[in-house]
């Protein structure tokens, strides 16, 4: 399995509605939360005019993936999905739910290792608290291995 590279401060995040769309104010509230992070934003077509996610696969200047919500409509894309694309330019992929089917496709068919985590606007917008931010962060960022620690209490 490819594990992609590290997140670093000042990368390039994509984020994705690969399953539904979000409200404007929502998206640009996801925007402003992960610029506030470090990170820049990039939105292609997805997210600028409500449709296809897939230009992020194989922007070099894109590091991650971070979808926003989940949805019924993940499983609508599945056949247009280029699994060579993904095999060569391997990206962090983060999100659940609806989305645990992409999670599958790129593991089993593009070899690349994902994170199954918060969504931006459906967990981080609302409700990021510490310990799971510690945790992505710790996954996103990891070298050689992760321990996983419980929460205090």
């Amino acid at each position: 399995m490819v594990f992609p590279e590290r997140l670093r401060e000042g990368d390039t995040v994509g984020l994705a509605a690969p399953a539904f769309p979000v409200k404007e104010e929502e998206r640009d509230g996801c925007v402003k939360l992960l610029e506030g992070m470090g990170y820049r934003v990039k939105l292609g077509t997805c997210l600028e005019n409500m449709y296809n996610f897939h230009n992020y696969l194989a922007d070099s200047q894109v590091k991650a993936v971070f979808c926003v919500r989940g949805g019924y409509g993940s499983s609508q894309i599945m056949k247009y999905l280029d699994f060579d694309l993904v095999k060569q330019n391997p990206k962090i992929f983060v999100g659940y739910s609806d989305i645990t089917n992409l999670h599958s496709a790129f593991q089993m068919f593009g070899n690349l290792v994902t994170f199954h985590g918060p969504m931006v606007c459906s967990n981080m917008l609302k409700d990021f608290d510490a310990y799971t931010r510690s945790g992505l962060f710790a996954a996103l960022n990891m070298e050689e291995e992760l321990e996983f620690r419980n929460p205090p209490g």
